[in-house]
């Protein structure tokens, strides 16, 4: 009898333990999205105060270069964030997915007509089928949005950057 409770005992520290690694995964990736979503602000604050001071006396001229070329910096560091924290984001949702797969081997297979995975790869499986998934994922690829946004900064700072520099 002493013998089962401690199986019972230790199958329930097992499921704990691997449930709290794949809450704690999926709050890292939650955390990593809004870090992204908290700098990408920040670069559209930043280079919107540079494109007023840099445009505030109605014309850009070679005293504006200093505030272009730090519009080009604030992109490019944006950008580089942007990378990092989606790939930070990609890798604690595989692993929170990984995860999954294990609970569902351990506890699931065998035992139940539903795992874990098996009811999210119905969902999904629905999900993917309606129209509106379908027409919003042919426009938009909400990683590309991230990386592309900072981008655009870079590439307005250095458009200003050759008006400032020529006096266009």
């Amino acid at each position: 009898m002493s013998n089962n409770s401690d199986t019972n005992e230790q199958v329930k520290v097992q499921k704990d333990l691997l449930w709290g690694l794949y809450i704690e995964l999926r709050n890292h990736a939650r955390h990593s999205e809004l870090l992204r979503a908290r700098v990408n602000n920040y670069v559209l604050l930043v280079s919107s105060i540079l494109i007023t001071l840099t445009t505030v006396d109605k014309e850009v001229n070679r005293d504006d270069l200093s505030l272009t070329l730090i519009m080009i910096l604030v992109g490019i560091v944006g950008t580089a964030f942007s990378f990092s924290y989606t790939e930070r984001y990609d890798r604690n949702r595989a692993r929170a997915f990984h995860i999954i797969k294990q609970i569902d081997s351990i506890f699931f297979e065998g035992k139940s007509s539903k795992t874990l995975n098996a009811l999210n790869v119905q969902a999904d499986g629905q999900h993917f089928k309606s129209v509106s998934y379908k027409i919003i994922k042919k426009l938009s690829n909400t990683h590309w949005f991230w990386i592309t946004l900072p981008l655009s900064v870079s590439f307005i700072g250095f458009i200003l950057t050759i008006f400032s520099y020529f006096n266009i």
